[in-house]
C-alpha cells in the first residue's frame, strides 16, 4: 500500500468514527484524489476536508504552518494528514543533515498538534525498493 492510500485509509477510519480530517494531497490532481476516494468508498464524506496540489494558500512552504494554525483556530479537526512533508516544510539548507533539519522543524508542528488536541501526520518520500538482487 502506498503512502497516500495509507493516509486515506486512516482518514476513513477516523471519519467513520465521527471524527473530522483535513487531507492535503500536495502532489495529486483533483481527478487522482477523487479516483482514490471512490476506490476506498469515501466519496461524498462531509467530515473529510480536502486540498489538492500546491495552490493558493498552500503554495508557500514557509507559510504552511501559519495557515494550518489558522485552520485549526477556525475548525475543530481530529487529524491532519500532510502528503508530503517536502511540500510543507521550508527547503532544507544546503549541507544540513536530515536529523538536524527535522529536529529544528518538527517541534513546532508537535506543539501545534498538542495545543489543538489534533494528530498531525506527515509523509515522506523514500526510495522504492526494487525486486532485483
Amino acid at each position: 500500500m502506498g503512502k497516500s492510500y495509507l493516509l486515506l485509509k486512516l482518514a476513513k477510519n477516523i471519519t467513520s468514527g465521527g471524527g473530522t480530517v483535513f487531507y492535503f494531497a500536495g502532489e495529486d490532481s483533483h481527478y487522482l484524489l477523487q479516483t482514490r476516494l471512490k476506490q476506498l468508498g469515501m466519496e461524498g464524506c462531509d467530515d473529510l476536508l480536502l486540498h489538492c496540489g500546491r495552490e493558493g494558500l498552500f503554495a508557500k512552504p514557509n507559510e504552511f504552518h501559519t495557515i494550518i494554525e489558522s485552520v485549526l483556530n477556525a475548525v475543530k479537526l481530529d487529524a491532519i494528514f500532510l502528503d508530503n512533508m517536502e511540500l510543507v516544510l521550508p527547503p532544507k539548507p544546503r549541507g544540513c543533515d536530515d536529523y538536524a533539519y527535522y529536529y529544528e522543524q518538527l517541534p513546532r508542528w508537535a506543539a501545534l498538534a498538542s495545543k489543538h488536541n489534533c494528530a498531525i501526520i506527515m509523509t515522506h518520500h523514500t526510495r522504492k525498493e526494487t525486486t532485483e538482487k
